[in-house]
């Protein structure tokens, strides 16, 4: 078994997040839609059926359940194939804002 590296406490959170690709050669980013399975003020974790790469950064907009939007660039940091062919993600989240950290621990709470 892996060793947990995480930082913060995740929770089980009704969140959607739109990811796209960052690419130097690229004006417009594709984004996705993802399952989250858990997130934190460090990190998340969500499950898509596109294979994204690892230690790649995501321009990310993580959509809270109350209607907060949260703008962050994620870092794939732990990929594992499922067998239905999902892919399993663990992810930094990178630059938020102490307000945006703010609203994600005070959705823990509330939701906890």
């Amino acid at each position: 078994m892996s060793e947990d590296k995480r930082t913060a406490r995740r929770s089980d959170m009704r969140v959607t997040i739109s990811i796209g690709k960052i690419a130097a050669d690229k004006k417009d980013i594709d984004y996705i839609e993802v399952d989250v399975i858990n997130i934190s003020e460090t990190g998340v974790g969500f499950l898509a059926k596109d294979k994204l790469d690892m230690d790649a950064f995501y321009d990310s907009v993580v959509k809270i359940e109350n209607g907060d939007r949260i703008k962050a660039i994620i870092r794939i940091v732990r990929v594992r194939e499922r067998e239905n062919g999902i892919f399993e993600y663990g992810a930094q989240l990178l630059g938020l804002s102490y307000a945006d950290k703010l609203k994600i621990g005070i959705f823990q709470m509330v939701n906890d």
